[in-house]
């Protein structure tokens, strides 16, 4: 009736963050074709908290998240997660330092899609000990086990473990990459469009677990091209236009007319454009 499908909103109570776990300070980032796509932005995000950042797609944030889990180089500025400077790592050192990564193509660089459900729930773990033999072979049953328990809470529908992920439907293709990177324990979540695609079900899920990730004390960054996404389970928020933060604020202190002025690359009068993500609201 209404022309869209109505999604359940997800109840997020109020908390204080914590201290930063991700500080990102004047990071530039280039382009496929070599031109800044990120243009010195700043912030942090706080252990507690959503950190959400809205904006129209091909502003720069596909680049931005890409630098952050290390799947392309910075041209300069700083990153450092949990204390450590991380600019120069692998996707693998950035798990090891307590990063999650729900990339926005899941496809591309989330899931394994000739493997089967067992093996894309190890990927990046497969050399912990927990997972293989003193001799560096795949513990099968142990594998086997994680992977059920895996299926069982984030109710991944499949007809069994060896089902190859492919024949799998993008719901629950999600499910598992979600389950598999919330399940690591983490200490930063980057969720780059975790909902896209999904049916409503689906949808409330994946945004009822980052809620939880946030309540449990992680940080959560989040990039969106929903705006009732961000809007919904987000504490603050980032627009990013053109490669920069063009205006944030707590959720509360924007409207969707300002943000949506933002994401035009118009900012709304009496709102100080300097006042960027890089400096903590108070609380």
């Amino acid at each position: 009736m209404v022309g869209r499908e109505i999604v359940p909103r997800v109840s997020r109570s109020s908390r204080p963050p914590g201290d930063p776990v991700l500080i990102v300070r004047n990071l530039q980032v280039a382009n496929d074709q070599g031109a800044l796509a990120v243009k010195g932005i700043s912030f942090e995000v706080r252990a507690g908290e959503i950190f959400g950042i809205a904006g129209v797609e091909g502003n720069g944030q596909s680049e931005l998240v890409q630098a952050l889990a290390g799947l392309r180089p910075i041209r300069s500025g700083e990153i450092s997660l949990n204390g450590a400077e991380i600019k120069h790592l692998t996707p693998l050192d950035l798990y090891r330092l307590g990063g999650a990564h729900i990339p926005e193509d899941r496809l591309r660089f989330g899931l394994a899609l000739n493997f089967d459900l067992a093996e894309n729930s190890i990927l990046s773990r497969q050399r912990e000990p927990a997972f293989s033999t003193r001799m560096g072979r795949l513990n099968w049953n142990a594998i086997l086990s994680y992977a059920r328990q895996l299926v069982e809470r984030f109710n991944v529908l499949a007809p069994g473990l060896h089902t190859p992920v492919r024949s799998l439907s993008g719901g629950n293709q999600q499910r598992l990459l979600v389950g598999r990177e919330l399940s690591k324990e983490p200490v930063l979540v980057i969720a780059v469009h975790p909902t896209r695609g999904l049916d409503i079900a689906s949808t409330v899920y994946i945004r009822e677990l980052l809620v939880q990730m946030r309540d449990e004390g992680k940080g959560v960054l989040l990039v969106s091209a929903d705006l009732d996404e961000v809007l919904e389970i987000s504490d603050r928020i980032a627009v990013m236009y053109e490669g920069q933060f063009i205006g944030s604020g707590k959720v509360e202190e924007l409207s969707r007319e300002e943000i949506g002025l933002m994401m035009g690359g118009i900012t709304p009068k009496g709102r100080d454009e300097s006042a960027l993500a890089s400096s903590p609201t108070s609380d």
